[in-house]
Formats: C-alpha cells, sequence, structure tokens
C-alpha cells in the first residue's frame, strides 16, 4: 500500500484509530496473548497505571475486570498501540494516528494487523475511533492480504 495515497486516513481529526478483532473469545484473546508474548514487540502491561506481569490466560485478564483497568501497551517499529480490555468479545487497540507519518508507519501498521490476524485466525480492521463499521483498511486471513476502502475524514 502506498502512504501517498492513503496518508489523509491518518490526518489528526481529533481522535485515534482503532483497530478491531470482532467476533472473538478467550481462545481468540489466548492466541493473541501467546502470539505477543512469542514475538519481538515490547510489552508492556499495567493494571490501573502500575506495571504489573501480563498474566498467563486471557481468562485471568478477565477474571477481575470489574475490579481493575489494565492495560497492555504493544510498542512495534516506533508506534504504540494500546489495548484496554474493554471486553471478551471483541480485541481493541488503539493508535494515534499522528504517530503513522509516513510509508515506514503505516508498512507497521499494516504489519501489525495482518500478524494480529494470522494470530488469532481472524478478520482485522483499523476504523476511525468506535465506528466498527467504518472499516478504512481490512485485514482478510483467508486471503492474507489487506483491503483499503477509502474513508478521508470527516468532513
Amino acid at each position: 500500500m502506498n502512504w501517498h495515497e492513503v496518508k489523509t486516513e491518518f490526518e489528526w481529526d481529533g481522535s485515534w484509530r482503532d483497530i478491531y478483532v470482532l467476533d472473538a473469545d478467550l481462545e481468540a484473546w489466548q492466541k493473541l496473548l501467546d502470539f505477543l508474548r512469542s514475538s519481538q514487540y515490547q510489552l508492556l502491561y499495567t493494571d490501573e497505571g502500575e506495571a504489573v506481569s501480563l498474566p498467563e490466560t486471557a481468562a485471568k485478564v478477565f477474571e477481575g475486570r470489574d475490579s481493575f483497568w489494565p492495560c497492555l501497551g504493544v510498542e512495534v517499529g516506533g508506534l504504540l498501540f494500546n489495548c484496554h480490555f474493554f471486553t471478551d468479545e471483541e480485541i481493541e487497540f488503539d493508535l494515534d494516528p499522528r504517530e503513522v507519518k509516513g510509508q515506514d508507519t503505516l508498512d507497521v501498521v499494516l504489519a501489525f494487523m495482518r500478524d494480529i490476524g494470522q494470530a488469532v485466525g481472524k478478520r482485522v480492521i483499523l476504523t476511525p475511533e468506535n465506528f466498527q463499521n467504518i472499516a478504512i483498511f481490512e485485514y482478510l486471513p483467508e486471503s492474507n492480504c489487506i483491503r483499503h476502502t477509502p474513508f478521508g475524514g470527516w468532513s
């Protein structure tokens, strides 16, 4: 994918971009956590802002979810993807679009989407913040492709 053709998708509009795996379950979460642990990515798991050990199982993360607020930061090629474990029914990472500044960082985003999709064996989408119905980029595991559907912002 060419940066110059898609750069408007990352123009700052006051909101983040979200990466989703919809229709997830604890099995998909476990596959994701296992993949992330084995990857070269830098991980920082926090509870209420304090660094703690990432639990071995996804079930353990969600077990006490009502009483604490975990966040998993994943640093990939200079970009930070944050996962807040909102629900076990979807995997969500957020990304500050201002960090995506050219071909190199675009390639990092797309590779991260592909890695997630391959790890869990499910479709992965990048959307405007909280808009799951607007898939700007979509990774399809059956074809191992990423598709772009122009969005271009809210104006």
